[in-house]
């Protein structure tokens, strides 16, 4: 009995060697363990911050680019042909910004040739109201003021009949 109680206490004495030897090692894992879950919840809640704010940031930069190139738009719509995008940049919304402001330079100059040609068509009616009148005064200066109004009116064959004419007369008129 006494070897059997010796070896109980050497097994028991054993088994707290080995108990006391891995419960240090699972402690320890436990504890990186607990370390590393928190690390991870740590990385994982800036991470998602930071995705969160460079969404917000590419939004709102994105976002206001785009309305500014947009309100020139309006402007130009509405008549306002000096409006331009102060927007600038190679990516999508930067040539959005490039094309309305192209758009606007030839928009304005089309607006101008019109202007332009509308003032030499003035210039040009003036001139041709003024050969009218010419031509008109002209005209009443060589035949009866009878005859002249008819021709200024539109009238094109204009013949009189005078009935004091004889039949032989009328024959040669």
């Amino acid at each position: 009995n006494v070897v059997n109680a010796e070896i109980a206490r050497e097994l028991s004495n054993f088994k707290s060697m080995i108990k006391k030897r891995y419960s240090e090692k699972l402690d320890n894992l436990k504890n990186l363990y607990e370390d590393t879950k928190h690390l991870n919840i740590a990385l994982s809640v800036g991470l998602y911050s930071m995705i969160l704010l460079s969404s917000l940031y590419l939004y709102f930069r994105i976002q206001k680019r785009g309305d500014e190139a947009i309100r020139a738009l309006h402007k130009i719509s509405n008549g306002e042909l000096s409006a331009r995008s102060q927007t600038t940049g190679g990516d999508e919304i930067g040539q959005l910004a490039s094309l309305v402001n192209w758009a606007g330079n030839n928009l304005q100059a089309k607006v101008n040739e019109l202007e332009d040609k509308i003032s030499k068509t003035e210039l040009l009616m003036v001139e041709l109201k003024r050969e009218r009148d010419r031509s008109d005064k002209l005209l009443h200066n060589i035949l009866p003021s009878a005859i002249a109004e008819r021709l200024s009116n539109g009238e094109s064959a204009i013949a009189e009949v005078f009935p004091e004419v004889t039949e032989i007369g009328r024959a040669h008129v």
